[in-house]
This record gives C-alpha cells, structure tokens and sequence, in this order.
C-alpha cells in the first residue's frame, strides 16, 4: 500500500514539476496584464500539468511502457478492487483481492443508507419534527 502511494506520489509530482517549468518557460517569453497573470499562469499550470500526466499515461499504454519514465517511475500503481467479481455463483475477487486488467466485474450496490442502524445516531437539529 505504502509502495503504491510512493509510485503514484512520483508520478504526480513529476508531472507537476514539469508543468511547473513550462509555465514558467512560457511566463518568461510572454507579457501578460498585471491583473490578469495569475490567473492565467495557475490555468496554463494546471492544464499542462494533466495534459502531461495524461499524454505520458496514453504513451505508455498505447506506444511503449518506456514511457513511464518521463514520469519517474515506468510502473504505474496497483490498487485493489473494491468491487465483487462473480464466476458461476462463486466469489472470485473482493475488495481485498485485486481484480485482473479485462477482467468482467459485477458491481453490487451499496444498501442505501438507514440512520438508524447506526449507533450513537443523533439526528441533526434542523431533521427532527417538532
């Protein structure tokens, strides 16, 4: 788990430090109204900082896994299924066990909410009748 949040902690960070830099490259070369600057500079960072992430993430699946290097780590992060996967009746993957890429997934939905079947359950103010 710890391993994971490390990768992807990489990954993102990378992709934020190039954004970074390339908005910075650009504020270099371009004049913008003082009162419009920040503004402008926090979209161009945020833009090229996904566009980055999501190109780098597309060549990697599509073109070649070297790819992931431009984001400091090749390897992309393994979560664990938090969905139920079924096969003749049987529980083949849980939320505890990870469920393979391609693999079909049957999504159970969650019981709606009861108040009260929690404990402790204080209804708030404004929800109780008087």
């Amino acid at each position: 788990m710890l391993y994971n949040a490390l990768i992807s902690g990489i990954r993102t960070g990378v992709a934020l430090l190039v954004g970074l830099a390339i908005t910075w490259l650009v504020s270099v070369g371009v004049t913008l109204p003082a009162d419009a600057e920040v503004q402008l500079n926090a979209i161009l960072f945020v833009v090229v900082s996904a566009g980055y992430n999501a190109l780098v993430n597309w060549l990697a699946v599509k073109v070649h896994p070297a790819f992931g290097y431009l984001l400091g780590v090749p390897k992309t992060p393994e979560y664990n299924a938090v969905a139920v996967q079924e096969k003749d009746g049987q529980i083949v993957a849980s939320a505890n066990s990870p469920i393979e890429t391609g693999e079909i997934v049957v999504v159970q939905p969650a019981e709606p909410h009861d108040p009260a079947k929690v404990d402790n359950f204080e209804p708030h103010p404004y929800e109780t009748e008087e």
